[in-house]
C-alpha cells in the first residue's frame, strides 16, 4: 500500500513504522549499473582492473553509478578489509550491513562523491576515516573495544539511533560529498 498522510506513524516510536529516508532495496536494484550476488564478487572487483572487467582504474575504485550487493543469506554484511580510495560519483548499496574495518577515502574530495547505504542492517565503523554520505538503516555503531574515534567527512542519516554506541564519532558535514543520489549517478 501507499503511503497516507495521517498521524498514525507518529505514536509509535520504532523507527521500523517512520517513513522511509530512501528508497527500498528493490528500488536500489533496478537502478543498479552493477548487481552483486555477494559482498566478495564487490570486493573482489574493486581489485580488479577495469580493463579487466573491475572497478579499479590503476590509482582507485572507480565508481559512477550504483552498485547493488544483494548478500546472499549466509554473508550478513558487505565487509570493506582494506583502505580504499573511490573516484567518480558513485552509490554502494548493502542490501543488509556493513562493516568498516579500514578508512574510505575519496581521490578528489572536492570532484568526487561517494555514498554507502546499508538498506536494511546499519554500518560499523571500525576505521578513522571515512569521506562519504552514510545511511544506517539500523542504528549504527562502533565494535566494542574501538580505541581510537572515527571522523565521518560527509554526513551520517539513520532511521535508528543509539548515542551509545557513537560515543567517538566526529561528523563533519561536507556538501560536496554528499551530493550522491542514484539520478545524479546514472
Amino acid at each position: 500500500g501507499s503511503y497516507k498522510e495521517s498521524d498514525d506513524w507518529h505514536s509509535n516510536k520504532e523507527f521500523q513504522y517512520m517513513p522511509a529516508n530512501c528508497y527500498d532495496a528493490l528500488q536500489y536494484a533496478k537502478k543498479a549499473t552493477r548487481f552483486y550476488e555477494t559482498g566478495d564478487e564487490f570486493i573482489k572487483d574493486c581489485g580488479k582492473l577495469i580493463k579487466q572487467g573491475g572497478l579499479n582504474n590503476g590509482t582507485n575504485v572507480e565508481l559512477n553509478g550504483v552498485y547493488y550487493i544483494k548478500c546472499s543469506d549466509k554473508e550478513d554484511s558487505l565487509v570493506f578489509k582494506n583502505a580504499m580510495t573511490f573516484s567518480g560519483n558513485g552509490l554502494i548499496v548493502s542490501k543488509k550491513s556493513i562493516i568498516i574495518d579500514n578508512d574510505i577515502s575519496l581521490a578528489e574530495p572536492k570532484k568526487d562523491s561517494l555514498g554507502i547505504i546499508a538498506r536494511t542492517g546499519n554500518i560499523t565503523f571500525n576505521c578513522n576515516k571515512i569521506e562519504a554520505a552514510c545511511f544506517s538503516n539500523v542504528a549504527p555503531e562502533l565494535p566494542a573495544g574501538k580505541s581510537s574515534p572515527t571522523k565521518i567527512y560527509g554526513n551520517l542519516v539513520c532511521n535508528d539511533f543509539d548515542r551509545a554506541a557513537l560515543l567517538d564519532v566526529e561528523i563533519l558535514y561536507d556538501n560536496r560529498i554528499t551530493s550522491v543520489t542514484p539520478l545524479a549517478s546514472l
